[in-house]
């Protein structure tokens, strides 16, 4: 039931997901069902990119849908995405 409560959230936008921007990318980590669950998982994303080198690392928790979960434009020229729906 679990699974299918967070197919249902994702697919309407409301999940919750990680933001990552690195200097060289967007990572999008989730979904998660709340943000309690966003924020215990936060991390473990960080200290995994830490590891693989990266810097500049600054996460956001976020209620959206994102189109991709990685985008490797560098963040300063990062397309707006149209398909990446915010829900506030």
């Amino acid at each position: 039931m679990t699974n299918l409560w967070l197919n249902v959230l994702n697919a309407l936008g409301l999940a919750w997901w990680i933001e990552v921007k690195t200097d060289d990318c967007t990572y999008f980590f989730g979904p998660f069902s709340d943000q309690a669950d966003a924020e215990a998982a936060q991390p473990g994303y960080i200290e995994d990119l830490e590891q693989d080198g990266e810097t500049n690392i600054q996460a956001t928790l976020m209620k959206c849908k994102p189109s991709q979960l990685t985008d490797e434009s560098p963040v300063e020229e990062a397309p707006q995405n149209p398909a990446l729906v915010y829900i506030q």
